[in-house]
Formats: C-alpha cells, sequence, structure tokens
C-alpha cells in the first residue's frame, strides 16, 4: 500500500475552503416578518353599515408598512377603503357598507398584507342579514278607507 501524503498547505487550503463555504449558511440576521388580526365576525344588514378593524404586529424585528387588501366581498357590499398602508402595531378600520339588495348568507374574507417579499393573511367572517321593516313585517289596510256609523 502506498502512502499519499499531504503537504501541510494543502492541507491548510482545504481547511480554510470548508470553513469560507460553511460561512454561507450562518443566518446573518433577519429583516423580521409580521402577522395579521382583524375582528372575526361582522354582521351587517342590508343598507347598513359596519366597521371592523385590522392590526400587524411586528415579530422578529420588523419594522415597516404594510400594504392591507380585502377581497371576497358579496356581490352588493362595498369596502371603504378599498386597500390601505399602516405600520405594524397601528390599527386600521375598513368600513363595509350593504346596499338594500346585497347577496344575504355568510361570505369568507380574505385579508392580506404585503410588505416587500413579506405576506401574512388572516380572514373575516361577514353575515349580511336581510332587513326587516321597522314595524315587525306586516302593513294593515282598510278598503274603504272610511266608514260611517249610524245611530
Amino acid at each position: 500500500m502506498r502512502r499519499v501524503r499531504f503537504p501541510l498547505i494543502g492541507l491548510l487550503c482545504l481547511c480554510l475552503i470548508a470553513l469560507v463555504a460553511g460561512c454561507g449558511s450562518v443566518d446573518s440576521g433577519s429583516s423580521g416578518d409580521f402577522s395579521l388580526s382583524a375582528d372575526h365576525l361582522v354582521t351587517i344588514a342590508q343598507g347598513q353599515t359596519a366597521t371592523f378593524t385590522v392590526t400587524p404586529s411586528a415579530t422578529a424585528g420588523f419594522t415597516g408598512t404594510v400594504q392591507i387588501a380585502v377581497s371576497g366581498l358579496p356581490p352588493g357590499v362595498t369596502l371603504s377603503p378599498a386597500n390601505t398602508s399602516v405600520n405594524t402595531g397601528a390599527a386600521t378600520k375598513f368600513t363595509l357598507t350593504a346596499g338594500s339588495n346585497a347577496a344575504v348568507g355568510t361570505t369568507t374574507l380574505a385579508v392580506q398584507g404585503t410588505s416587500g417579499t413579506l405576506n401574512a393573511r388572516t380572514s373575516v367572517s361577514l353575515v349580511v342579514t336581510e332587513t326587516k321593516p321597522a314595524n315587525g313585517g306586516f302593513t294593515l289596510t282598510a278598503s274603504p278607507s272610511t266608514l260611517t256609523l249610524a245611530a
């Protein structure tokens, strides 16, 4: 059997290469991340308005502005503002307006937050109810509209 001898300089070079290659996998810090929280349930009657709040929260040292957008509105329901930017830790309020012909039922709204390449999501359950007349839903009419009583 023949022995192979590496010169000392060759061994040092191999160690240096391994050390430098390993440096690429060292976590050099993170720009952080964020999460979103929102009201979980919003109920609105046809022809009415309601609000809900969304708050981005910083995690792992994140600092910055988050662009928030909401999608999945049912027919006849509008949102204001359509989207907004907010700093982490600050709440933003959205206003829903249900038209008199808004679709009745439960819908899940998707809330998306974006900041650069970072994304976070949450959802809000929206319940649209039918508007009931203030008088309990009935009307009373008389025909003929006048009546004469004899004494």
